[in-house]
């Protein structure tokens, strides 16, 4: 698990500004409209900021998914790297991203509301979707259901490292937000930095996934 762990880490830091690039471009004016509406308090404001919530859960993640898929694949075969077009394949696929994400969050929640073990292995089996959209152009049930056959001998492999990979990134974020409670405009824009960068090291997760898919279709080691 270590070795791959250091190839997820090695791939991430290589390509560290284009995936921070990618990221703040789609994801930024969320994450301030996010923070604002904590900072503020107010109930209506709140409210609003929730909605934005929502929107960012159902279509931009799915779209900042699939850029980043269309990066990760550009990486490994050497291409240069083109963040425009990386949006734009994104956007080509976006309907089936979200349709696809939104199957997959419900299924995960609903098996770690019912049982918490099989949200993650479910999560696990269904993770390989956005390459499957992305790369071979599936449609969102054929890629779910792909996606579940061929993670089968890599489930537990997948699970144990999304579990560390998820504690590692999380307790700082946890630790900061009990560190900098209060109110006052320095807060305010350190969480918008907090929030960035947790965003931004949360794609460890999909370049895990990434490293296994990468196992599945024989391209070794992420370079």
């Amino acid at each position: 698990m270590f070795i791959l762990l250091k190839d997820i880490i090695h791939f991430f830091k290589k390509n560290f500004i284009p995936i921070s690039i990618l990221t703040l471009e789609i994801e930024l004016p969320f994450i301030i409209i996010f923070s604002f509406g904590n900072y503020m308090g107010n109930t209506v404001i709140s409210t609003w900021s929730g909605f934005v919530t929502i929107a960012f859960v159902i279509v931009v993640f799915p779209f900042s998914t699939g850029a980043q898929t269309s990066l990760y694949s550009m990486v490994i075969k050497g291409i240069k790297i083109d963040l425009i077009k990386c949006l734009h394949e994104s956007k080509r696929y976006l309907s089936d991203l979200i349709t696809c994400s939104f199957i997959y969050l419900f299924l995960t929640a609903l098996g770690l509301i019912l049982f918490i073990l099989p949200g993650f292995i479910i999560g696990a089996r269904l993770s390989f979707f956005p390459f499957l959209v992305i790369y071979e152009g599936y449609k969102p049930i054929h890629a779910l259901k792909e996606s579940y056959q061929i993670t089968k001998k890599y489930t537990w492999q997948i699970v144990n490292s999304l579990l560390l990979i998820t504690v590692i990134i999380s307790v700082p974020n946890i630790a900061l937000g009990q560190l900098f409670k209060g109110e006052g405009a320095k807060l305010f824009f350190l969480w918008i930095i907090f929030d960035s960068a947790f965003s931004i090291f949360g794609w460890l997760n999909l370049i895990l996934v990434f490293r296994f898919y990468c196992m599945h279709k024989e391209n070794g080691v992420l370079n």
